[in-house]
């Protein structure tokens, strides 16, 4: 039988690149999310622990407006430049879904997992996942490199496509709220995961049509 805190972390799950959302005024990314809470990315303040908002987010066209309790922040990296924000980390706990938001919440939770069962039978077969995701579409000759030095990005544009020890390289047509989102997914990272972003980075400039994807077929 499966436990409580097994059941939570099965139903925990980490999109490959942040999901954008609102948590009160502030703008936000989405790092993980369950059926209890999420772990978000944010720049402003959202108040003490115990204080509570709306979160808000959209999934598949549809929107959810979730009231959540603010558990814990921490600073993850310092803006020192005049031009520069804190980055904050963030745990919100859910306290209520109402209307159909349960719903959309929901089925962000289960198409996630879908993608996560998807890539592992994908794996195990050699072949690329059905839900790979790209970044942009097509080959380029023109890349921005985004490298983490310290605490700190240093972002250069470049004719070489090759990925940085530490930070990734992408086309110069992603959008400045995309990279951001990415900047964001490979701090919170592990290093297998900062490995797959720099990998989903490197497929999407190498190919004419972007990441392949292709159906396994049992």
């Amino acid at each position: 039988m499966t436990s409580p805190v097994d059941q939570r972390k099965l139903e925990r799950i980490r999109p490959l690149k942040p999901l954008a959302a609102s948590a009160g005024s502030a703008r936000a990314f989405i790092l993980d999310a369950s059926l209890d809470g999420f772990r978000i990315a944010h720049q402003d303040q959202l108040g003490a622990p115990g204080a509570s908002l709306r979160f808000t987010l959209e999934w598949d066209g549809r929107i959810a407006q979730l009231e959540c309790i603010v558990e814990w922040t921490e600073v993850q990296r310092v803006g020192k430049a005049s031009y520069a924000k804190t980055l904050h980390h963030s745990g919100l706990r859910l306290e209520s879904a109402p209307g159909e938001s349960a719903d959309v919440l929901r089925e962000l939770i289960e198409h996630h997992v879908r993608r996560a069962l998807d890539e592992q039978r994908a794996n195990a077969h050699g072949i690329p996942a059905v839900a790979a995701q790209s970044y942009q579409t097509g080959k380029g000759t023109q890349f921005i490199s985004h490298e983490l030095l310290g605490r700190n990005w240093r972002t250069t544009s470049t004719t070489d496509s090759r990925q940085p020890a530490n930070g990734f390289t992408v086309s110069m047509d992603l959008t400045e709220d995309e990279a951001a989102m990415l900047r964001a997914a490979f701090e919170a990272a592990d290093a297998g995961q900062k490995e797959m972003i720099k990998t989903m980075a490197r497929l999407s400039i190498s190919t004419p049509e972007g990441i392949p994807t292709r159906r396994y077929q049992p």
